[in-house]
């Protein structure tokens, strides 16, 4: 059988910058999560198409960081989304929402 490509590859260290802004922090549907808490959001996974690979990403080089799911597919992972300025061009990670804080 054959196995699609994607139309184009998509390189994750394009997504990162180096900006000294503070990142906001949200649960998909709720209100905004204060930064008073202690324990980090943490990627661990990044999924790119049809496979998940290490994430080389911190949620800090990321202006937007969405927790969109807790305990993907029965695991103790959070799926979240990172982006910038733009919701539709981020990236979709597997991580520990922790504290919500970066």
């Amino acid at each position: 059988m054959h196995k699609s490509k994607p139309f184009a590859t998509f390189n994750p260290s394009k997504l990162i910058t180096k900006h000294k802004t503070m990142t906001k922090t949200s649960i998909f549907g709720k209100s905004e999560v204060k930064q008073e808490e202690k324990k980090p959001i943490e990627f661990v996974k990044f999924i790119d198409y049809d496979e998940i690979v290490k994430a080389e990403a911190n949620p800090i080089h990321f202006k937007n960081v969405v927790l969109l799911g807790r305990n993907f597919q029965g695991s103790d992972l959070d799926v979240i989304w990172a982006y910038h300025d733009e919701p539709n061009l981020g990236g979709l990670f597997l991580g520990y929402w922790n504290d919500g804080v970066v």
